[in-house]
């Protein structure tokens, strides 16, 4: 009897749990959409072309570029552009001049405008990175 109502306890569980990973999920893609339109950056060939027509620099294509390519082809937000172009800012300028910084952050518009190929996203992704450097 003890070994059916524990039975019956873990299926109730089960059904609980199966219940509160679709709320999450649901509430998960809810908060998705409202991230705005998706892109898909483009491909690898495609995007060092963007990028060297923004900037041909030789320390750019060696040390900086790569951290961006390894994402094309991958679908993004606009928030999510702009993290992956601070993420790869960040892992860049460390050991350089806190100056350094700055001098990329003043190029987000043209990065921005280098991996989106989405002009309303593009917007989008610039809008919130002033927001961010606002709040600084």
């Amino acid at each position: 009897m003890l070994a059916l109502l524990n039975e019956g306890h873990l299926l109730l569980w089960q059904s609980n749990f199966a219940k509160l990973q679709f709320h999450f999920l649901r509430r998960r893609l809810a908060m998705i959409d409202k991230l705005g339109k998706k892109i898909t950056l483009p491909p690898r060939d495609e995007m060092l072309q963007r990028l060297l027509k923004m900037n041909d620099n030789n320390h750019f294509q060696e040390r900086f570029y790569p951290k961006l390519l390894r994402e094309a082809g991958s679908e993004k937000v606009a928030i999510g552009v702009v993290m992956l172009l601070q993420l790869a800012i960040h892992d860049y300028t460390t050991g350089m001049p806190a100056s350094m910084d700055a001098v990329m952050n003043m190029m987000m518009p043209d990065l921005i405008d280098a991996l989106c190929p989405d002009e309303e996203v593009a917007k989008e992704a610039k809008a919130f990175f002033e927001q961010a450097m606002a709040a600084k």
